[in-house]
């Protein structure tokens, strides 16, 4: 899932790695950005900045 934010955009995904690479794109056109990447519980496991 993806989400930006306060909006209320929210995309999903069945696979993390399209997930991820989505965010990225969408991270590097809103720069300054960062992507917080969690686990099924929703802790955070990797933050990238962009």
């Amino acid at each position: 899932m993806i989400t930006m934010g306060n909006q209320d955009l929210e995309e999903m995904f069945i696979y993390k790695d399209e997930a991820i690479a989505e965010a990225i794109i969408l991270a590097k056109a809103n720069s300054p950005s960062k992507i917080e990447i969690c686990d099924e519980t929703y802790e955070v496991v990797d933050k990238r900045k962009y």
